[in-house]
Order: structure tokens, then sequence, then C-alpha cells
């Protein structure tokens, strides 16, 4: 594939991007959920093309909660169901009143409940894309 396993980061950093700016709520969940298949994929691309040993990839995965729910949240997206959740119940997810406006816009919020954890959706992306970040650049075990 053309650009290879950073075409599919630049991909990710695309939809991140589109979330931030979608002014329709529809199109803000839409993209959700687009950028956390995306930005798991990436793990994907790296381990395909051997710029990342398999073993360096589960490890961060593994390592971080956020990285977890990435990995929940685009398999649950999608195959529907998920055959082997990263916690002993998958996580939900659930729109909530902000009379603040929310992070869709129209007064209400996407959040991810897991492991007794609330999670603000948009803010949980932007976790997820800083960690890729960071991967990719190095910080990282046994990179060099």
């Amino acid at each position: 594939m053309p650009g290879g396993w950073s075409a599919q980061l630049d991909r990710a950093r695309r939809w991140h991007a589109r979330l931030q700016l979608a002014a329709s709520p529809t199109d803000r969940y839409d993209f959700l959920f687009a950028f956390f298949e995306n930005a798991f994929h990436l793990r994907d691309w790296l381990a395909d093309s051997g710029a990342v040993k398999q073993s360096d990839l589960d490890a961060f995965i593994e390592s971080s909660a956020e990285m977890r729910l990435c990995r929940d949240l685009a398999n649950s997206h999608k195959h529907h169901t998920i055959r082997s959740p990263s916690q002993p119940a998958p996580p939900s997810e659930a729109l909530e009143y902000d009379p603040s406006g929310g992070n869709l816009g129209n007064g209400t919020s996407v959040v991810i409940l897991s492991d007794g954890t609330k999670w603000d959706a948009l803010e949980l992306a932007s976790a997820v894309m800083r960690k890729w970040d960071g991967f990719v650049e190095g910080e990282r075990p046994g990179a060099a």
C-alpha cells in the first residue's frame, strides 16, 4: 500500500481532526468511531510492515487503559461484538445530557463506561492520538 504505516497514521490523524471540527452531532458521533477504528488499525499496519515488533505493540496496547479502550471500541464497531474484551465486561457507550452543550454540541455527550470509570469519548480519542504520536516518535521501550 502506498505510504505504508505512516499513511495509516495520517489517516487516523485526519479522522481525529474531522472529529474535532464536525459541526453536526451525527457527523461527530460517526467520526468518533471511525477514528477509533483507524487508530487501532495502525497497530496492524506497524506489525505487518515490520516497523515494530508485535510484542512491542502488544505491550503498548496492554500498558494503557486508553489504548485498550480504543481496541475494544474499534472491534465492537467493526465486528458488532468483542470476542476478547480488555476487561471482564466490555465497555459501554452512553449518551448523557449535558446542559453546557456536550461533546456532540447538542446538549448531549458521548461517554464510555468502562471498568467503573466514565470517559468523555472525545477526550479519550485525543488521549489515544497523543499515545500513538508518542509511540511512533520513539517514546516506547526498545525504540532506537
